[in-house]
């Protein structure tokens, strides 16, 4: 298999400047005290039940700044514990699922949070707002990281992954894998073509370049993204304005960049399946 390609950043500017680097920090810390990857993961955890906690105070500029701060505590955890499982050897799929589930567990606590303690005379659209906005998250995050995963996944020059079977997840777990396996389903082709000795190395270099503009376009729909959106919604005034900017902006982003990368796995499709004819 040829070398990797040297790929451009697609994380947002926060993680490549603060998040990152102070996690990569703390890795050889946490490896020599033998803090566990799923240890971490539960702090990051515990980050966001208290960020949650400061939240329901979000009309007072402290709190709301304790709650912000708390948060970006969750993200480091977030980025920590998959560079311990890396450096120790101890990735799993299991590691894997409690970390999804860590990450969106914060984010229910925070809507929950915020949503609770709207004025009483909040109109009844803002509830109804905040109950989309919640259901639209999981699809986007999902949708967002997917395609992260897909494009250093093709630029590895690997094939689909195969998830396997554990006993941590049980049923949940199958259908978390059959999720990941549907969404990823209409990109197989490409994937094929990535993993194929003879297109890969020229299909991937022509992936990266097509790609990567897509992949920055879609950062807002980050976890980073969402976290400064909920702190300023609520220095702003209201955590409807959150609300609102899942609905009618990042779900446009989502809808935008996903036609963008099929459209440039379609293009690749039909570059590199006449050539090889």
């Amino acid at each position: 298999m040829s070398t990797p390609l040297a790929s451009p950043s697609i994380d947002d500017v926060s993680n490549r400047w603060l998040i990152h680097p102070i996690s990569r920090r703390l890795v050889p810390i946490a490896v020599r005290a033998g803090i566990g990857a799923n240890a971490v993961s539960m702090t990051g955890l515990a980050c966001g039940f208290v960020a949650a906690m400061a939240y329901a105070r979000w009309w007072d500029p402290l709190w709301a700044t304790a709650g912000f701060l708390l948060m970006i505590g969750w993200h480091i955890c977030d980025g920590l514990d998959g560079m311990i499982a890396r450096a120790t050897g101890s990735a799993s799929e299991a590691g894997r699922l409690l970390d999804g589930l860590c990450d969106y567990t914060t984010f229910i606590l925070v809507y929950i949070v915020l949503t609770a303690t709207l004025p009483w005379n909040e109109p009844i659209e803002s509830y109804w707002a905040a109950v989309l906005a919640g259901a639209l998250h999981p699809v986007q995050a999902a949708l967002y990281e997917g395609s992260r995963e897909r494009y250093a996944r093709r630029l590895r020059g690997a094939a689909p992954e195969h998830w396997e079977a554990t006993r941590f997840g049980g049923a949940l777990e199958r259908l978390y894998a059959r999720v990941n396996g549907w969404a990823g389903a209409p990109t197989r082709a490409v994937d094929a073509l990535a993993a194929a000795p003879r297109t890969g190395p020229a299909l991937r270099a022509a992936y990266m370049e097509a790609a990567v503009p897509w992949l920055r376009f879609m950062t807002l729909l980050s976890a980073n993204g969402r976290t400064l959106a909920i702190f300023l919604a609520c220095l702003a005034g209201s955590p409807r304005y959150f609300w609102w900017w899942e609905i009618l902006v990042l779900t446009p982003i989502t809808i935008i960049g996903l036609i963008g990368l099929r459209g440039v796995d379609k293009r690749l499709i039909r570059r590199f399946r006449a050539e090889s004819a």
